[in-house]
């Protein structure tokens, strides 16, 4: 082996090694790249995370005032159903009553008419 075969294998070999940092240089800028969209898309995930931790939280708040009526709306339906039956046992003691004034009517009205025909028969009608 000469020199200048030396130099010629040293020569291309320095070239392959440049050749060799580029690509690897062109590869570690593009996993460079790659690892900033990974980290861009895991930051939109995180605040899309953020987004549905907040309207879960709204929903959930929502969800408890909804219960929250709903509880008032049976506390006020017991109220009524309640109301209901005082109203309707008032209204059967109230029929009763009525009842028993239009029976003592009836009993005064029959009462009336035996003195009308008593007296009509002591005057001699």
């Amino acid at each position: 082996m000469t020199i200048t075969t030396n130099i010629k294998k040293t020569v291309t070999s320095v070239d392959e090694s440049f050749k060799n940092v580029e690509v690897g240089e062109q590869t570690v800028n593009e996993t460079g790249e790659s690892l900033e969209k990974i980290r861009s898309a895991v930051n939109n995930i995180v605040g899309e995370i953020g987004d549905l931790s907040a309207l879960t939280h709204d929903e959930a708040e929502t969800s408890e005032h909804i219960v929250q009526l709903v509880n008032r709306l049976e506390e006020a339906n017991e109220k009524m159903a309640a109301y209901a039956q005082e109203v309707s046992a008032a209204s059967e003691e109230s029929t009763a009553t009525v009842d028993d004034v239009a029976s003592r009517t009836d009993s005064l009205t029959e009462m009336a008419n035996e003195l009308n025909s008593s007296v009509n028969q002591f005057r001699g009608v």
